[in-house]
Order: C-alpha cells, then structure tokens, then sequence
C-alpha cells in the first residue's frame, strides 16, 4: 500500500477545490478520504473525518509520528515499531 500512496497525485476535482480556497471562494475542504491528496493539491483548510494515514500515534502517550518515518523504521527492522517515550509500547494508525 504504502508505494502507492507515495505516488498517489490529486485529480482535476482536488485540484479546483484548492484553487477555489485560493481565491477565497470556499473557506476549506471537508473530506473522508484519508490519503491526504487535498493537501498535496495545495489545500490549506482541510478537515479529514476519518483521519489520515500520513500519520500514527503511540497508544499510550499521544505523540504523532509520520508514516514516512514508521515505515523506514520498519524497513530497519523495528517490527512492530515502538514508541521511544514508552518502550514496548506498539502504535496504531491516527483515526
């Protein structure tokens, strides 16, 4: 999954929605998608309902960690990956 996110691009429909928040037409976006292609269009405003897989939380103390960097960490070996602040403790996907 995680190569196709990489390479995911915004549509025609993503893009307008930006060049509307631009032009101040529209205040922002409210979206379910989770692939953060409004953002990558060029959205400021943008409120994600279901949360989004660019980022993680460790389950116990909060802290966010980028999906980038999860994955690089996994890539090195760290599977599961932990958080730093509570070792052992195992992330989940923000929501």
């Amino acid at each position: 999954m995680y190569p196709i996110r990489a390479s995911a691009m915004p549509n025609k429909s993503h893009l307008l929605l930006a060049k509307l928040e631009k032009k101040g037409l529209i205040k922002g976006v409210i979206t379910q998608n989770v692939d953060g292609l409004h953002l990558k269009a060029g959205s400021e405003n943008v409120h994600e309902l279901h949360g989004s897989i660019r980022t993680c939380s460790c389950l116990q103390c909060g802290q966010f960690f980028t999906t980038d960097e999860i994955i690089s960490r996994v890539k090195e070996g760290e599977n599961p990956p932990i958080c730093k602040t509570f070792e052992g403790r195992r992330m989940r996907w923000t929501h």
